[in-house]
C-alpha cells in the first residue's frame, strides 16, 4: 500500500516535471520572440541615428559653409552699406546745395518779374504820354491849317489892297511859310509818335510774354524747390534706414558667428552620438550572439519535450484528464491574450511580438507532443491544427502590414484573426466539456 503510494507521488512529481519542462520551453520561445524582436528594433533604431548623425552631419558641414558665405557677404554688405551711407551724404549735400541754388534763382526771377512789372507800367506811362502828344499834334495840325487859310485869306487881302498893302502881304506870306513849315514839323512828329506807338506795343507784348515765362518758370523752380525739399527728407529716411541695416548686418555677423559656435558644439555632440551608435551595434551584436546561444537552449529543450513525448506514451507516466483540462483552459486564456495583443498592435499601428510560429507558442509546444486516444476528443483535436497554424500565419501578416503602415490589410487579417480565434477556442470549450463529462475513459 504505502509502495503503490510512493509509486503514484513519484508519477505525480514526473508528470509536474514533463509540465515544467514543457512550459519552460514554451516560455523560452516566447522570450525568444521578445528578445528577437528587441533586438531587432534596437538594430532600426542604431540605423536610424547612424542616417540621422550622418544627416546631421552633412547638414552641419553645409550650415559651416553657408555660415563663412554668410559672414563673408555680411561684411561685404556693411562695407557696400558705408559706402552707400557715404554717397547717400553727398547726394544729400548736393541737394541741399542746389535747394539753396533754387531759392537764390527764385528770389531773382522774384526780382526779375518785379522789374519787369515795373518796365510795363513805365512803357504804359510813356503809351499814354505819347497818345496825348499826338491828341496835341492833331490839335496843333488843326491850328496850322486854319493858320495856312488866314494866310491865304490875307495874302489876297494884301492884293487887292496894292501897295497899301504890300508890307501886310509880305507878313501874310511870312505866316503862310510858317504854318507850312509847321506842318511838315507836325507830320515828321506824328510819324515818328507812330514809330514810337508801335515801338511800344511790341515791347509791351515782349514784356507781358516775358511776365508770362517768367511767371511759368518761376511756377517751376517752386515745384522743384519743393520736390528738392521732399528728396532732402527722403534721402535723411534712406540714410537712416540704411544706418539701421548697417547695425542689423553688424548684429547678424555677430549672431552668425554664435550661431557657428553653436554648430560646432552641436558637432561635437553628434560625434558623441556616432560614438554611442557604435557602441550599441557592439551591444546589438552581443545580443544577436545571445540570441543565437539561446536558440541552441530552445533547440535542447525541443530534445527534453521529445523524449518527454516518448515517456509520456508509456500510460504509467501519461497526462490524466484533470491535466488536459488545465492544458486546454491554459490554451484558451492565451488564444484570448494572444488576440488582445495583435488587435492592439493593429489598432495603435505599432509592432508588438507576438508569437507567429504555431509549434512554439504554449498550445503548439503541447498539441505536438500529446496524442489524445479518446474517440470523441480526436476530430476536434485534429480541426485545431489547419486552424491554428493560420492564426499564427496572420499574426505574421499583420506585423508585416503595420510596418508597412498599409492599415486595411491589417485591419482585413485582424477581422479573421478574431473569428479563426473564437472558432478555436470554442473548440477548446467543446473539449473541456466532453472530458469534464468522461466517467471512466480517459483523454489519452
Amino acid at each position: 500500500m504505502a509502495i503503490n503510494k510512493l509509486k503514484n507521488q513519484q508519477y505525480e512529481e514526473i508528470r509536474a516535471l514533463f509540465k515544467s519542462v514543457i512550459n519552460l520551453t514554451s516560455s523560452l520561445s516566447a522570450f525568444g520572440i521578445k528578445l528577437k524582436h528587441e533586438n531587432e528594433t534596437i538594430s532600426n533604431y542604431i540605423h536610424e541615428l547612424d542616417l540621422i548623425s550622418s544627416n546631421f552631419s552633412q547638414d552641419f558641414n553645409n550650415i559651416i559653409s553657408e555660415q563663412g558665405l554668410i559672414v563673408s557677404g555680411s561684411q561685404n554688405i556693411s562695407e557696400l552699406l558705408s559706402n552707400i551711407q557715404s554717397e547717400i551724404q553727398l547726394v544729400k549735400s548736393g541737394v541741399v546745395n542746389n535747394s539753396n541754388t533754387m531759392l537764390q534763382v527764385l528770389e531773382q526771377m522774384n526780382a526779375i518779374k518785379s522789374k519787369s512789372d515795373h518796365m510795363r507800367n513805365q512803357i504804359q506811362l510813356l503809351d499814354t504820354a505819347s497818345k496825348e502828344v499826338q491828341s496835341s499834334i492833331k490839335n496843333l495840325e488843326k491850328i496850322a491849317l486854319q493858320t495856312n487859310m488866314l494866310a491865304l485869306n490875307a495874302s489876297v487881302e494884301a492884293s487887292r489892297a496894292g501897295a497899301a498893302g504890300k508890307g501886310f502881304g509880305v507878313v501874310a506870306g511870312e505866316v503862310q511859310s510858317l504854318s507850312l513849315s509847321t506842318s511838315k514839323l507836325l507830320e515828321t512828329m506824328t510819324s515818328s509818335l507812330e514809330n514810337i506807338n508801335s515801338s511800344t506795343s511790341v515791347a509791351m507784348n515782349s514784356i507781358q510774354d516775358t511776365a508770362i515765362s517768367i511767371g511759368v518758370i518761376d511756377d517751376t523752380i517752386s515745384v522743384l524747390s519743393n520736390d528738392l525739399s521732399g528728396e532732402k527728407q527722403n534721402i535723411e529716411e534712406i540714410y537712416e534706414n540704411v544706418s539701421k541695416i548697417n547695425t542689423i548686418s553688424s548684429n547678424f555677423t555677430e549672431i552668425t558667428t554664435n550661431v557657428s559656435r553653436t554648430i560646432e558644439e552641436s558637432t561635437k555632440h553628434v560625434n558623441q552620438i556616432t560614438q554611442m551608435s557604435n557602441n550599441l551595434e557592439r551591444v546589438v551584436k552581443n545580443l544577436g550572439d545571445l540570441y543565437k546561444s539561446f536558440e541552441n537552449v530552445e533547440n535542447q529543450s525541443k530534445q527534453s519535450e521529445k523524449s518527454i513525448s516518448n515517456i509520456t506514451s508509456n500510460s504509467q507516466y501519461s497526462f490524466n484528464n484533470n491535466d488536459f483540462i488545465a492544458i486546454l483552459e491554459a490554451a484558451v486564456s492565451a488564444h484570448k491574450s494572444w488576440t488582445e495583443t495583435v488587435t492592439k498592435m493593429v489598432h495603435e499601428h505599432t509592432v508588438i511580438p507576438v508569437q507567429s510560429d504555431s509549434h512554439k507558442c504554449g498550445f503548439g509546444h503541447y498539441y505536438y507532443l500529446l496524442s489524445p486516444k479518446s474517440k470523441s476528443i480526436m476530430p476536434l483535436w485534429e480541426s485545431i491544427e489547419a486552424k491554428h497554424s493560420q492564426l499564427h500565419k496572420l499574426g505574421e501578416k499583420i506585423i508585416i502590414a503595420v510596418s508597412s503602415n498599409h492599415l486595411d490589410k491589417s485591419i482585413e487579417y485582424l477581422s479573421q484573426v478574431q473569428s479563426l480565434s473564437l472558432d478555436i477556442i470554442n473548440s477548446f470549450n467543446k473539449m473541456i466539456n466532453i472530458t469534464q463529462n468522461m466517467e471512466r475513459e480517459t483523454v489519452f
